[in-house]
């Protein structure tokens, strides 16, 4: 499958391999905004990959009845992969001294943790890369969420959108809008299915301190990945292991990764996939 990572796709010694693996699969297992993207193989770090863009369909033909290819054209997404690299370090005296088990675990899931964080700072970098975007209602208030979201829907059409993330103020302004807890009067699990996934459009919702931090905690973003809005090009995963002699092993890791945006352009350059919402609380 594109994406996947295996132990036979990983460089290194059979120790260290095993360490990487598990250092990169919880890091795709908590990158939250990872449904965003399609995911493609990139193992010798560049690529040019052509993607058609927005075929188009014909409806309600006779037997027999040819058709025609037009209304679309390749689109060429350039891939160079540079890599991200996390290291996990342990002591003699830890190995000798644990008592719960194997002192490294820790520092595993601290390392799939930065991972994830350097993934979907890429994802969100991708995202905000000439999307369509307005300013929205104030979600604190009165506004109803829907309409700012029926904008973005409607504007990548005919691509579907799939998700949407939210930073962190909008996240909050959007689960207090009345317009929203109304869902879930008299029923918490109505108001729980409301916060997870957009009413009426189905639309599955992320909520990422990333977005606070690389377009605003006010903003939205939505975006169809089937289309695809956003693309991440998996290259290979190196593992490396070092034994000190002032007594411990250092494992490095390096992922190589990159996530490309504004694939399919509209008139104006813009991503027609993916759309930023910004402005969503006033106060």
């Amino acid at each position: 499958m594109p994406g996947m990572t295996t132990p036979t796709t990983i460089e290194g010694s059979l120790d260290a391999k095993n360490i990487a693996m598990r250092v990169v699969k919880g890091g795709i297992e908590m990158t939250d905004l990872m449904p965003l993207c399609q995911t493609v193989q990139v193992p010798e770090l560049t690529a040019t990959i052509p993607v058609y863009s927005i075929p188009a369909g014909n409806e309600d033909l006779g037997p027999l009845e040819e058709s025609d290819i037009e209304g679309s054209e390749f689109t060429d997404v350039d891939f160079s992969l540079k890599k991200d690299r996390v290291k996990v370090a342990v002591t003699d005296e830890s190995r000798y001294k644990s008592r719960a088990g194997d002192p490294l675990s820790l520092q595993i899931s601290g390392a799939s943790d930065r991972l994830a964080q350097l993934a979907m700072k890429k994802i969100v970098s991708a995202a905000n890369t000439d999307p369509q975007t307005s300013a929205g209602a104030d979600w604190g208030g009165d506004n109803n969420p829907l309409a700012d979201i029926a904008t973005a829907v409607s504007a990548i059409r005919p691509f579907r959108a799939t998700g949407i993330a939210m930073g962190t103020v909008a996240f909050g302004n959007y689960v207090a809008n009345s317009s929203i807890s109304n869902f879930g009067a008299g029923n918490i699990s109505a108001f729980e299915n409301a916060t997870a996934v957009v009413p009426g459009y189905n639309i599955p919702i992320y909520v990422s301190e990333e977005i606070d931090d690389n377009i605003s905690d006010e903003a939205a973003v939505v975006v169809a990945q089937n289309a695809p809005g956003l693309v991440m090009g998996m290259g290979p995963v190196k593992a490396r292991r070092k034994d000190l002699m002032s007594g411990g092993e250092v494992y490095q890791i390096d992922v190589w990764r990159q996530v490309k945006g504004n694939i399919h352009k509209t008139d104006s350059g813009t991503n027609k996939a993916c759309y930023v919402l910004t402005g969503l609380n006033t106060a």
